[in-house]
């Protein structure tokens, strides 16, 4: 296919782009904001929202709100409709990288530079339900993601030159597999 539009509209480095629907794509970027751009036009609407500190990563476990990853160790949900935040939680001891959903909707998963991924009950938004690591998980770039196996009984991160998966039930190591590159840094 040829370029359809190049979106314009962040005023530093763009982090993250997932698709909300078949119309509407939001990015994040470190000029901490979060913005929403029409697909069909390329232009992106009024619907901004701003943020604290430096975004890193989106994700949208509903129709109605919009989680986001920031540098300053927070996990931060935004109601869609009102462009507000109504929850947060610090997650980490150090910047998160990467947040995703789990297939059901019922978890968030935040990798962090502290050398951990944090699985987040959506619905509570306390304190982790479960933390993940290994003696040899480190998280060194800011674009380090994690993610959930498609049933969700199982998460991967990439850390050097290793990709590891845990369990999501025993929090335990299942597997680590090593790569021929020096860095995995996004797993999907």
């Amino acid at each position: 296919g040829r370029l359809q539009h190049t979106l314009t509209g962040h005023t530093n480095k763009v982090t993250s782009a997932i698709f909300m629907d078949e119309q509407t794509l939001a990015t994040c970027s470190w000029d901490r904001s979060i913005k929403f751009f029409d697909i069909e036009s390329g232009f992106c609407n009024d619907r901004t929202i701003q943020c604290r500190t430096k975004v890193n990563d989106i994700c949208c476990p509903t129709p109605f709100v919009l989680c986001s990853a920031h540098f300053d160790k927070t996990v931060r949900v935004y109601d869609l409709q009102t462009r507000t935040l109504i929850r947060e939680l610090k997650a980490h001891s150090q910047e998160i990288t990467s947040i995703c959903v789990s297939p059901g909707s019922e978890y968030l998963l935040t990798n962090s530079k502290d050398g951990t991924l944090n699985l987040i009950d959506f619905r509570k938004m306390s304190a982790p339900v479960k933390t993940f690591r290994h003696d040899n998980y480190k998280n060194l770039r800011d674009g380090n993601t994690a993610c959930f196996s498609w049933d969700g009984r199982y998460v991967a991160a990439g850390g050097g030159d290793t990709i590891f998966l845990w369990n999501t039930n025993s929090g335990k190591t299942e597997a680590s597999f090593m790569c021929s590159s020096k860095y995995v840094s996004c797993v999907s």
